[in-house]
């Protein structure tokens, strides 16, 4: 397993808070750089600028670089999914297209939070039953 460095640019956004995330960079561990891809992009969608193998490579300390906080999801949605999914399953799910959604709950999140949370209740009451 492999660690890969994905910095973000002028204008990339948080989804859920809409803060910037110029001057960020989130560290994904992968077996290649083509399933780190993916799994940036099931996490972040497409707001992210660049890939690279290492920090050093990035410019983390160079540029003085923050790294993307670990919990990236509202802490209302979290405390449902954390019964539910390890944090690595919680990135899948925030970023998968889920159907009763019609769409992954990060973008819908941003629109109408309420479905997302109530798909997680469901969620949750399926796992307990």
């Amino acid at each position: 397993m492999s660690e890969f460095i994905f910095t973000f640019g002028f204008g990339q956004t948080d989804p859920v808070t809409g803060a910037s995330r110029s001057g960020m960079f989130a560290r994904i561990e992968a077996d290649d750089s083509e399933r780190a891809r993916e799994k940036m992009l099931n996490t972040y969608g497409r707001q992210w600028a660049f890939m690279y193998e290492s920090e050093e490579l990035a410019g983390v300390v160079e540029f003085g670089l923050t790294e993307v906080g670990i919990s990236f999801l509202p802490p209302e949605l979290e405390a449902i999914l954390a019964d539910v999914y390890t944090p690595q399953g919680m990135r899948i799910w925030w970023g998968a297209y889920n159907k009763l959604l019609t769409g992954r709950p990060v973008d819908v999140w941003r629109e109408n939070p309420p479905d997302v949370l109530r798909v997680a209740e469901q969620l949750l009451g399926q796992v307990a039953t």
